[in-house]
């Protein structure tokens, strides 16, 4: 494990894109899923409980527009394959929120962010 973190911190400081492929060919083998998140700004945010709040916000809008893609998508009683890449991304760009969110409200109340 310890050569493979090597490699891996070596591969992300040249910027290579697939550093973290063989983790997630490793996650999906064994039916887990990894998921990179966008680092928090420096320090944090000024107000945690703010960002906590706009990031609830915009999972209700989210969660609307994935509402409406899959309504609009099961009309027919089908699914395309363009109808399912799109539900699939949107579906992940929530999931991103939500661990995000919980990022936020366990630096809001102090807790240790894994």
């Amino acid at each position: 494990m310890e050569v493979l973190e090597l490699l891996t911190e070596w591969l992300q400081e040249i910027r290579e894109p697939g550093a973290l492929d063989w983790l997630q060919a490793l996650n999906n083998k064994y039916g887990l899923v990894a998921m990179e998140l966008p680092p928090p700004p420096e320090g944090g945010w000024a107000c945690e409980a703010a960002a906590l709040r706009e990031k609830a916000l915009q999972l209700g809008v989210e969660g609307g527009q994935l509402t409406q893609l899959v309504m609009r998508a099961t009309d027919d009683k089908r699914i395309s394959v363009a109808e399912a890449e799109a539900i699939t991304a949107q579906a992940m760009a929530e999931v991103e929120l939500l661990y995000r969110t919980i990022r936020n409200a366990r630096r809001a109340a102090g807790l240790e962010v894994q």
